[in-house]
């Protein structure tokens, strides 16, 4: 039994198949989930799967009675908290919900810099 083994060199052409099967890195800016609350049906539960998937997502109120606005917000809002995530009021009624490393390439802050 030996304490070191040999690396496992990868050719031009197995690289290249590795690089191929990967999704290609977009801005969070362009995978922005934008959604209208008319009810707090399933689609909260829809909303926050995306979220975790790493979609930023950005939701109107407008359209909504104040109890079941104030329902989805904090659920939502609660779910971005664990996730450790930012919660940010664009408008009045419409929100921005996004993880933490959807700002790191900094086109989701100019995005909300362009609307706030």
């Amino acid at each position: 039994m030996g304490l070191f083994k040999k690396k496992n060199h990868q050719n031009e052409y197995q690289t290249a198949q590795n690089q191929m099967n990967q999704e290609p890195v977009t801005k969070a800016c362009e995978r922005i989930l934008f959604d209208e609350i008319t009810s707090d049906d399933q689609k909260t539960l829809y909303l926050v799967d995306k979220l975790t998937k790493h979609h930023p997502i950005v939701l109107n109120f407008e359209h909504v009675d104040v109890p079941t606005a104030n329902k989805v917000l904090a659920f939502i809002a609660g779910a971005v908290y664990v996730l450790h995530g930012k919660t940010i009021k664009i408008d009045e009624k419409i929100y921005l919900f996004a993880l933490p490393e959807e700002f790191l390439d900094g086109s989701l802050d100019e995005w909300v810099r362009q609307f706030s």
